[in-house]
Parts: structure tokens; sequence; C-alpha cells
């Protein structure tokens, strides 16, 4: 199973991009790694990566130098909506869409169209290792048998 073949409708250059995981220590998680290995594709996904904070704007501008814009999450409160900050502003203060229990400090959405279809990736930034955060992250269950399957690449 070719994880360059499924990383390439979301990404223009998948081993600069593997390269650069290797460098910052961010990972791919959420339903892109469940595809990959049950090898079941899903439409209309997102890419989740996991970065720590020291990591972030490394990651956030190969993200925008390689075609992608960043798109601020809008979050209602009762009747009021709040927008997320600038891309500057997100990336240097993180803290918008603060999830504690998984320590996650941030999502920031960058988005970018491939052949007429959006492809979005969700920059999960951390507060320590990304992969505490994944493994506390609720996204990753997945129950045929009402077990937890946890997944991460």
């Amino acid at each position: 199973y070719d994880l360059d073949r499924l990383l390439l409708p979301f990404l223009p250059d998948p081993d600069s991009f593997r390269e650069l995981q290797f460098r910052t220590g961010a990972i791919l998680s959420g339903s892109f790694a469940l595809q990959f290995f049950t090898r079941v594709p899903w439409p209309d996904t997102a890419l989740d990566v996991f970065v720590g904070s020291n990591s972030r704007e490394q990651v956030g501008g190969w993200l925008l130098s390689h075609g992608f814009s960043y798109r601020p999450a809008t979050i209602a409160y009762g009747e009021v909506e709040v927008t997320q900050g600038s891309y500057s502003d997100a990336i240097k203060c993180p803290g918008f869409r603060n999830i504690r229990p998984i320590e996650v400090l941030d999502a920031l959405d960058f988005v970018r169209v491939v052949d007429g279809v959006e492809r979005k990736v969700v920059l999960h930034v951390t507060y320590f290792a990304p992969i505490d955060s994944i493994l506390k992250f609720p996204f990753s269950k997945f129950s045929p048998c009402n077990k937890t399957f946890l997944t991460s690449i």
C-alpha cells in the first residue's frame, strides 16, 4: 500500500512533506491513518497532522509555501460567533481551539483546491509530544467489536 499515493491528493510533494515530518516529528493521524491501515478510502476527509508547538511555524510555513491557504475557524458560543485570528496571530499565539483533555493547543485549518476539489489539512498543535495527544484523541474510536481501534502513522 503506497503512502505517497494516498498523500498526493492532499500534498503536491509527499517526499518533501515526509522529510519535514522527520525533521519536526509531525505525525499523520485521524481518518487518514485509518484509511491507510484498513485500505478503505473515505471521500471528503481531511489530513490530520499533529505537531509539537516548537515545530508549528515550520510545518505551517511548509503548507503555505506549497499552495495551501490558511482558513480561520469560526466557533459559535450561543448566538455569538467568534472567528480565529489571522495566520500570523494563530501560529504565534495558538489557543483558539484549545482542547485541554488531549493537550491540543490549537487546530489550524489549511485548504488547497486540486482539480476542483478542496483538500483540507488540519494542523493540530500539541503542548507536548504529538503521539501523546493522538493516543488521547476521541476520533480514533472504531468499534466493529466494541473495541477501541487507535491508529496513527
